[in-house]
């Protein structure tokens, strides 16, 4: 984890790298490439890889691509082929893409006691969308207050299920792994079928979805969100960015759910065989988390091509602007 760290902190150091004439998107660009070669280069190494598993090069870049990029595809089944060391790695690549390396660089030079100076001010202002350069850095550390609180909320309330299949020791990093997968949308899980053998959990479909949901509305949103429930006598209006991300979120949840609902409520390998509590969690569950996430409680690959098409439009579609989601983003959609 050092390795990645000082590599992160020197993209942050321009001095150190000369890259001065680079612009804010390039540097991005440069620094995600750098983060997924280390992060690759770990994963490929034996350390990474559990007792009679073998991960190739190529393989194991993917996998820090797909982790880094919070995208959730996978090559290799995360749960079996790779230690927990390994596992360890894809659980920072997936925290550091979530939160952006730029950002991360910065959180750790402040840490040290470095200065931040106006250029890598822009740099932070262009990969986390904020509107204005000054005060970004506050802004950052605000940000991650509300990781920390969101992540250990989720930790917590999928402590429960884990331990009583996992164990406690296991339990624990099953809820770490699953709650900073879910938060930064990428999809990554311990086991083989994902989250199928979950469909009929309420505790543990409601908090996927409430870490999903809330790593797709965006931190500006949700910090903006926050700031108008202090104000007790309501004189700060949300920002008409904040309420259109939550319009278009709310209106892509419910018509996900119906469309979901229709294709495949009768459909015997899907939702057919569920109980009607069950259905309704399940359609539910698989509106919210197509939109970039990647957890799946039915099996994708038995669902009617209507509801493949629908949920690509939903992918296709994303999260909001700064958040942990990917996709068009649900504001240039509503435009």
């Amino acid at each position: 984890m050092g390795i990645i760290l000082r590599a992160v902190t020197a993209f942050v150091s321009l001095d150190a790298l000369r890259l001065r004439r680079l612009s804010s998107a390039q540097i991005i660009v440069l620094s995600f490439a750098v983060a997924i070669l280390v992060g690759g280069t770990v994963l490929a190494l034996p350390i990474s890889h559990a007792p009679g598993h073998r991960v190739h090069f190529l393989d194991a870049i993917f996998t820090a691509t797909s982790a880094l990029c919070v995208t959730g595809l996978t090559v290799v089944d995360t749960g079996t082929v790779f230690s927990r060391f390994g596992q360890v790695v894809i659980l920072v690549l997936i925290q550091t893409g979530g939160f952006g390396v730029i950002t991360l660089g910065t959180l750790v030079a402040f840490v040290s006691g470095r200065r931040i100076g106006f250029r890598e001010r822009m740099n932070l202002q262009a990969q986390i969308n904020s509107m204005h350069v000054g005060g970004v850095v506050k802004l950052i550390k605000r940000i991650l207050l509300l990781i920390v609180l969101i992540e250990g909320a989720g930790v917590l309330l999928l402590l429960a299920p884990f331990i009583a299949r996992e164990g406690v020791s296991e339990g624990v990093f099953y809820a770490l792994f699953h709650t900073i997968s879910a938060f930064n949308n990428a999809g990554f899980g311990l086991y083989s079928d994902n989250l199928v053998s979950f469909v009929d959990h309420p505790l543990v479909n409601f908090t996927i979805m409430g870490l999903i949901i809330l790593g797709g509305l965006g931190f500006i949103v949700e910090i903006d969100i926050l700031s108008h429930l202090r104000q007790r006598n309501g004189r700060k209006p949300l920002f008409l960015h904040t309420k259109m991300v939550l319009v278009a979120t709310g209106l892509l949840i419910l018509l996900g759910t119906v469309v979901i609902w229709i294709f495949e409520w009768r459909n015997p390998t899907t939702l057919g065989p569920l109980t009607l509590p069950t259905k309704v969690l399940a359609g539910l569950f698989q509106s919210v988390t197509p939109r970039t996430a990647g957890f799946n409680s039915v099996d994708y690959g038995q669902m009617h091509e209507g509801t493949l098409l629908f949920t690509m439009l939903l992918m296709f579609i994303g999260g909001s602007p700064g958040s942990t989601a990917g996709g068009i983003k649900t504001v240039t959609f509503s435009y």
